[in-house]
């Protein structure tokens, strides 16, 4: 391997640790989203849409069900979003690990996030506005880490 070969090599290796490294960002930011949508009804913008969203439909959910007397029932409701938003989170967790040794879960979880894009943008509204350009510029990243991980692969295919 010659210097301008090793030099491409690093560079997807890099892209593709920086599209992993993101991947881990986001569960993390979603995680302290959902603790502080429970606590603060505020989230970062850096997050899986569709978690946020299921807390925040369960704590409305919930809100309602407190104003009509039942508020064990919304109790109920909040529990179930946020099992529903952790289901979602140990799924980009489980691939986020299987990309460590198996190249195909970036495409994966790049497919997982896209599906996350478009629920936000059919919920599009402008004060949402951050949160696309952020879904943007993780799709970018994640475009990145699947290109790298194809390059990889022609350079090293037992992986």
């Amino acid at each position: 391997m010659d210097n301008q070969e090793y030099a491409k090599v690093s560079k997807e290796i890099r892209n593709y640790k920086i599209a992993r490294m993101n991947v881990l960002l986001i569960l993390l930011f979603t995680l302290i989203s959902a603790v502080m949508l429970a606590v603060a009804d505020r989230y970062f913008l850096f997050s899986v849409f569709t978690c946020v969203l299921f807390i925040a439909v369960g704590q409305q959910m919930r809100a309602e069900a407190v104003q009509s007397g039942a508020e064990t029932y919304g109790n109920a409701y909040l529990a179930v979003a946020v099992v529903i938003a952790l289901v979602i989170l140990a799924v980009y967790l489980v691939f986020w690990l299987l990309s460590k040794k198996h190249r195909w879960a970036m495409i994966v979880l790049l497919v997982l996030f896209s599906i996350d894009c478009v629920l936000l943008l059919t919920s599009f509204s402008v004060e949402m506005l951050l949160d696309i350009a952020f879904h943007a510029w993780m799709i970018y990243y994640f475009i990145l880490g699947v290109k790298a991980a194809a390059n990889l692969t022609k350079h090293f295919p037992q992986g």
